[in-house]
């Protein structure tokens, strides 16, 4: 299950691979060998009997974590609601702070949002952005 490195060894078998990268291309079926924490090899059949197998078979095998809600301008105060009810979340973030963010920090807790996204393992994500106050707001948020 290891390699001469120390490293586990993973292979995910058989899935179709999107590579997220018109150069290489996306693989019908493919494989993909994790070592560590790092992906060492994509192809169509690699051989790595020493790796645990995944049957992918059956999924769709992307290169990393997707986030499908979130909410970019918010970054700043990250966590800050992770234990409130809806209905505190909205008071608090949607009626009381909401209004007070000017352009310029929707303009940064967006730039921060994939940051933050990508050092946990987030390559894909969906930005609820409702913080379009003003036009300028709309235009930092993009």
């Amino acid at each position: 299950m290891y390699a001469t490195s120390g490293r586990r060894r993973t292979l995910l078998a058989g899935g179709c691979v999107i590579r997220m990268d018109s150069q290489v291309g996306d693989l019908r079926l493919g494989d993909i060998l994790i070592e560590g924490d790092r992906i060492a090899a994509i192809g169509p059949a690699i051989d790595a009997s020493d790796a645990a197998r995944i049957d992918a078979s059956d999924f769709v095998v992307l290169p990393g974590f997707v986030d499908t809600h979130r909410h970019t301008w918010q970054s700043c105060l990250r966590h800050r609601m992770g234990d409130a009810a809806f209905w505190t979340y909205c008071a608090d973030m949607l009626r009381d702070l909401g209004p007070k963010y000017t352009a310029k920090e929707v303009y940064v807790g967006t730039l921060l949002a994939p940051v933050s996204a990508i050092e946990a393992g987030t390559t894909t994500m969906v930005d609820w952005s409702h913080s379009q106050n003003s036009l300028a707001h709309a235009d930092a948020a993009v």
